[in-house]
């Protein structure tokens, strides 16, 4: 007997012992055992791997319960012969326990810290889980770092890895950056991935681990290269361009260097046109639509200066074209009905959506200007709102409006966990940082309650701002007014919000009847 069917002996005499199976599904698995030693000697396999594996799932029918069988049948061999064999998501068959807390415990008496490469590798991750979980992490949060621990483990295990090897880990994440960079990772995949090897190596050297933010490494550019940079910033500046602006601009021009595999001036001398080519497609993977119309023109700038700078012997800026589209604005607004519904609805959420689906609701204030809402913006004694307008840097005092108020202070007493930060809207869970966006939050609620906004696909907080406007056009709220409540510097700013205004616009409409039709005859 060669080592196939030995194992398949094994497997057999466990069907045969499976107390807890009724004995229909117990002659079933019988059968796809024997399906499977049929398959693997017509095909030449003498011992069990993971070809074979792989073979025999997609062999046969593709009905849910064939599969289902097959797969169980896998399982079971892979478990008998230890093989060590992976799923199609990458994960091992058999996936082990994670150790408890009082053996993790009891293992690592026996090591200091940082670990040579005797710890063993299942311990250490067990061990950092434990960590993960006394930072007060959410059970969804904890789950996402769990599944990324059994696949870097099932990975390590593959390539035959057992005990801990930082250098190994970073092969592992060289190798998750490769699926990312060609698309067969999604970025939160890979983002999450990433940080949990971060945490698994600061345990490993020091014991323990806090949460903190993992500050992703600096590109390293030659000091010439750098001074173009700083000189093209120097430009800007002299132009009185916004910071905000200024920051893009520099972003872009870091992210064209990283893209064209720029490391220092000389070389810039060596672009050519298929190097541009490749710049634009990796732009348009980067960016959206809608941030390409900003992007590409800074792109063409920066090109165009490089040229004329004498740092580029051919003017590539021709070759990048602004994406052409069909400009429309439908701005997207709820109906009433559905803003009632909404608003019935925010008793079933916490008090701190409450208080953000409010302000954006009442006000139409921007994300931003949510995220960024500080304690002393907010005067109690006079019942009002002050901001400065994160987009506009503008001033804004709005009336503290007593559903809003109560909102906010439940959210303040019953809710909030204690910590210095000045903003009132901070996470759930550590670290208690600033929220970054409402939009979530927004579309969540959106979906759960079917709500299907009018003109338009948008779900994010600014629905409310158009929606606002078209409830105050609708009562003939004069324009100034209305702009004034929006926070608006710029009477052009207000032309897109004012297109709401459906009955104005039509009495603006031309007798068609006259065209064609000559009047002075």
């Amino acid at each position: 007997m060669n080592e196939l069917e030995n194992i398949m002996k094994t497997c057999f005499e466990l069907n045969q012992k499976s107390n807890n199976l009724c004995e229909t599904t117990i002659l079933r698995h019988h059968w796809y055992l024997k399906s499977f030693l049929k398959f693997g000697s017509c095909n030449g396999f003498t011992r069990p791997c993971q070809k074979l594996y792989n073979d025999f799932i997609l062999a046969g029918s593709n009905g849910y319960d064939a599969i289902l069988n097959r797969k169980w049948v896998v399982k079971l061999v892979d478990e008998v012969a230890s093989t060590n064999a992976l799923d199609q998501d990458g994960y091992l068959l058999n996936l082990p326990n994670l150790y408890t807390y009082e053996e993790v415990t009891a293992y690592f008496k026996n090591f200091t810290f940082p670990l040579d490469d005797s710890a063993d590798n299942l311990y250490l991750i067990s061990y950092t889980l434990y960590n993960i979980k006394n930072e007060d992490t959410t059970q969804s949060t904890y789950g996402q770092y769990k599944k990324a621990y059994l696949y870097i483990y099932s990975w390590l295990i593959s390539h035959k890895n057992f005990t801990y090897d930082e250098e190994v880990l970073n092969s592992f994440l060289k190798d998750n950056q490769l699926k990312f960079d060609t698309g067969l990772l999604k970025k939160w995949v890979y983002k999450i991935r990433k940080r949990a090897l971060n945490i698994l190596i600061e345990v490993a050297n020091s014991g323990t681990y806090h949460w903190h933010i993992f500050k992703s490494s600096k590109i390293i550019l030659d000091e010439d290269l750098q001074i173009i940079i700083q000189d093209y910033m120097l430009s800007m500046n002299n132009n009185n361009m916004a910071l905000d602006t200024v920051n893009l601009y520099y972003y872009v021009f870091k992210k064209m260097m990283i893209y064209l595999n720029v490391k220092k001036s000389d070389d810039l001398l060596l672009i050519i046109e298929n190097d541009i080519e490749m710049l634009c497609e990796k732009v348009i993977k980067e960016f959206t639509q809608s941030s390409l119309k900003t992007i590409y023109p800074i792109v063409k700038k920066i090109l165009l200066y490089l040229y004329n700078q004498g740092y580029m012997i051919k003017n590539f800026s021709a070759m990048i074209q602004k994406p052409l589209y069909l400009k429309s604005f439908n701005p997207s607004i709820i109906s009433k009905d559905d803003e009632l519904k909404l608003i019935a609805y925010l008793d079933k959420i916490s008090y701190r959506d409450q208080a953000i689906m409010l302000l954006a609701i009442r006000y139409g204030l921007r994300d931003s200007d949510i995220c960024n809402l500080k304690f002393d913006e907010i005067d109690w004694y006079r019942d009002q709102i002050k901001i400065t307008q994160t987009k506009t840097n503008v001033y804004l005092t709005l009336p503290l409006l007593d559903d809003v108020g109560n909102a906010i202070f439940n959210y303040l007493e019953n809710e909030r966990p204690e910590c210095n930060t000045p903003y009132i809207f901070i996470r759930k869970q550590k670290p208690y940082h600033k929220i970054k966006s409402a939009y979530n939050l927004c579309s969540r609620i959106f979906e759960k309650l079917n709500i299907t906004p009018l003109n338009g696909k948008g779900k994010g907080t600014h629905v409310f701002r158009y929606s606002l406007v078209k409830r105050l056009l609708d009562m003939e709220v004069p324009y100034q007014i209305i702009t004034d409540s929006l926070g608006h510097v710029n009477k052009d700013s207000d032309k897109y919000y004012y297109s709401l205004d459906s009955e104005k616009l039509r009495s603006c409409c031309l007798d068609a009847r006259w065209i064609g039709i000559k009047s002075w005859m």
